[in-house]
């Protein structure tokens, strides 16, 4: 039967779809099929039925035949058998990859508000099962959860788009890693296709963006100031959007950058003062990135422009951020700042004349669009590429009339002229797949700078930074400094001790020839890590390794993606951590010796600490391609404010006599420090929030003086009773960029330990 199937569908590529019997001996197929309770013939059987259900959908077969396999495909998502559900679900989303459906698709997209099936006459059966197609968004299998998110973008309409973006918004706070980019750029399409109300528009993507965070790639911000900037009705709308999220405390870097272009260029549109506007916006400048805070730098000079009448002690603020970095060593910011202040002190007329609005986008196709192709092409499984690849070859013979139908783009929204390069190589498959998948996409990928739109004037060159990073090609990543070079060995010893979170994240010595270096800086990878719970750790340009980690009393679980970039198979690959007095380590399943092209795998480390530790675990791996070899020993962000957990603080007293309790040194450790410019920049707000990131909870309001911080937080132990660290930071009343950093704990070794990292972290 299946070789039968194969010919069938070699005829229908011919033009003989619906000839001879083949319709009756398919619609026999698809009702006669039972469940069997012997397992070799159930699935023989349901091998039958899914090629044939491919045979009906791939010959366009009478539209009975396809409802009854859309129906049959429903019943099979909802099934108990994990593989069946896959099936289900995978056929399903093939109405939407066949060759022959492409004129379809083409003629129906280009409308607003249209669905993205390929079968728009199948879309009401398909929603017919949304219900079950929602449901399998919680599977634990992350190949049915890929599928459904795919199905779920398929069966999308205008009358379905709010209830289904509403609900992807709340899987959004729980979804996998490895699917949260694809989900969010899929969730912005949505919403910008679907968008009949442009207000909903906004409320939907600022949304998004705020709980997206990092994942929230720059086609994306890109793409939603082109929307607000061509939609002058929304300019004030959004504007005072992203102010309400800056009031509730959003912090992350994506709507940062959204929140700093709209206040710069229609912050005069609403009831605020700019003065207000900057101040708030200003709160996140010491954490945020190079690129962002140059897009802040030119709204805080647009700020200054619409402040009226002119308030000389506003404008002191914004020159004093400008002159700090006059010296900065990113020559783009450099000379941003230096023709900023040479721009604001001019007369408001000509200040005007140069920072006057940003003019309409040209438009042109949604680059979300093309983005979202590119990414379904990098995660589609390889039986979908199977098929396609099949169905490619049979589709060279499609009549002349269905090849020319023209290609028609007419998006919903205003477009934008933004052309991006396609995104790097990076893992393209199911990332923990148990199924019929084996990869998937890393749980974190860095975005690529966009190229300067053309026909910008020259004036519009001063204020890229608004629209992208930077108007020149992204320049290249940082060269690994020695202190990055690969380990000869990185299965011998344990290097030397090294200060904490000083000197470089990879531990090595001698280089071997031809050794692959990191694309970029592991230390400051690692140096992120040691405050955040995801991120890359590793990246060169074969291999990418991805972490996620989680913590809870003494206990905690770190996992490592380890994802191949490159066409060819790494092999010899090797991965060992070396045990540290204090932590137990323990790798629940090595890794196998050859990682394939594209394919990403994924290990699990369990950590206890017994007892407070100094030094991070080494983690030491290696593997080897035709050409190059690498071995690199990095240190593991696993340090011990890892396992701190806040302390409620209810009695004063109590607590001041606790703190009276612990002596001087070796419990008590005290230091006097400069903290980096530009956390002296931010002020306390920063202060406090990079305490908060390490894990010490600042307790509001315990120390007399307010620009004093005090912290309390538990040190969870497996060996012994969990230790309460408190740490006291006292600002210098005649110098902001000191302070006296007071660590006490009931442990000489994690007084000393903590007292470094947080030393570390400030003058970082």
């Amino acid at each position: 039967m299946l070789i039968a199937g194969s010919d069938w569908r070699s005829e229908g590529a011919a033009g003989t779809a619906g000839g001879g019997g083949q319709p009756q001996a398919l619609g026999r197929v698809l009702l006669t099929t039972e469940v069997s309770k012997n397992v070799n013939k159930n699935n023989a059987m349901h091998a039958v039925l899914f090629e044939a259900i491919t045979l009906v959908m791939h010959l366009d077969s009478e539209q009975e035949l396809v409802s009854q396999c859309v129906n049959l495909l429903g019943k099979f998502i909802s099934v108990r058998e994990p593989n069946i559900r896959y099936l289900g679900l995978e056929n399903m989303s093939r109405l939407s990859v066949l060759p022959e459906m492409v004129p379809v698709i083409q003629a129906h997209q280009a409308l607003p508000g249209q669905a993205l099936s390929a079968l728009p006459e199948m879309l009401p059966v398909i929603q017919a099962h949304q219900e079950k197609i929602l449901a399998s968004l919680q599977d634990t299998d992350i190949s049915i959860r890929r599928r459904g998110l795919d199905l779920v973008f398929s069966m999308c309409d205008e009358n379905n788009a709010k209830d289904l973006t509403s609900e992807l918004l709340k899987y959004l706070e729980t979804a996998d890693f490895s699917i949260r980019e694809e989900l969010t750029l899929k969730m912005a399409i949505l919403a910008e296709r679907f968008a009949v109300d442009l207000k909903w528009y906004v409320d939907v993507i600022l949304e998004l963006v705020d709980k997206a965070g990092e994942f929230v790639s720059d086609e994306i911000w890109f793409r939603i100031v082109q929307v607000i900037t061509n939609s002058e009705e929304l300019h004030a709308y959004s504007a005072s959007k992203v102010y309400t999220f800056l009031l509730e405390g959003s912090t992350q870097e994506p709507m940062i950058k959204v929140a700093a272009y709209l206040l710069g260029e229609f912050g005069r549109g609403i009831p605020i003062p700019p003065q207000q506007q900057f101040a708030l916006l200003h709160e996140s400048f010491a954490t945020m990135g190079l690129s962002t805070r140059n897009i802040m730098l030119s709204a805080y000079a647009k700020m200054l422009m619409n402040c009226t009448p002119d308030d000389p002690e506003f404008r002191a603020k914004v020159h004093a951020v400008f002159k700090r970095y006059e010296t900065n060593t990113d020559a783009d910011t450099q000379q941003r700042v230096l023709e900023y202040l040479g721009l604001t002190s001019r007369p408001e007329a000509a200040m005007r004349g140069v920072l006057a609005e940003m003019p309409k986008f040209p438009e042109r196709a949604s680059i979300l669009e093309r983005a979202v192709k590119e990414k379904e092409a990098e995660t589609t499984d390889a039986s979908v590429q199977r098929v396609r690849s099949m169905n490619a070859e049979a589709s060279q013979e499609v009549s002349p009339a269905s090849a020319t139908v023209p290609e028609i783009i007419v998006p919903v929204l205003p477009v934008a002229p933004i052309e991006t390069p396609p995104p790097p190589t990076s893992p393209p498959q199911d990332l923990i797949s148990g199924s019929p998948v084996a990869a998937a996409e890393p749980p974190v990928i860095e975005p690529i700078a966009p190229v300067q739109p053309s026909g910008s004037a020259n004036v519009m060159d001063l204020l890229d930074g608004l629209i992208e990073p930077s108007a020149q090609a992204p320049a290249p990543a940082p060269a690994p400094t020695s202190a990055a070079a690969p380990s000869p060995d990185p299965f011998a010893g344990s290097a030397g001790m090294e200060d904490l979170l000083g000197g470089s994240g990879v531990a090595s010595s001698a280089a071997a020839p031809a050794q692959v270096q990191p694309i970029a800086d592991v230390q400051e990878w690692f140096h992120k890590l040691c405050m955040a719970d995801n991120g890359v750790l590793y990246e060169d340009p074969n291999l990418q390794i991805g972490l996620k980690s989680s913590y809870q009393g003494f206990q905690g679980r770190v996992v490592l993606y380890l994802g191949n970039k490159a066409p060819a198979t790494l092999s010899s690959l090797r991965l060992h951590v070396a045990p540290i007095p204090g932590l137990k380590v323990s790798i629940n399943e090595h890794p196998g010796a050859t990682l394939a092209p594209k394919q990403q795998i994924m290990v699990v480390i369990d950590v206890a600490c017994s007892a407070p530790f100094m030094e991070p675990p080494q983690l030491h791996f290696g593997y080897s391609t035709d050409t190059q070899q690498a071995q690199q020993q990095l240190r593991l962000p696993i340090v011990l404010n890892k396992f701190l957990q806040p302390l409620p603080v209810t009695d004063r007293n109590e607590f001041f006599e606790r703190w009276r309790a612990i002596p001087g040194p070796p419990l008590k450790l005290q230091e006097i420090v400069q903290v980096s410019a530009a956390l002296t920049a931010a002020g306390l707000p920063a202060v406090q929030a990079l305490l908060n990131a390490l894990r010490l909870n600042v307790v509001p309001q315990l120390d007399p003086n307010p620009r004093n911080m005090v912290t309390a937080a538990t040190l969870c132990c497996e060996a012994s009773m969990d230790g309460i660290v408190i740490v006291r930071m006292e600002s210098d009343a005649n110098n902001s960029a000191q302070y006296r950093v007071t660590v006490s704990t009931s442990n000489q070794v994690a007084s000393s330990t903590l007292k470094d990292i947080i030393l570390t972290h400030l003058k970082a």
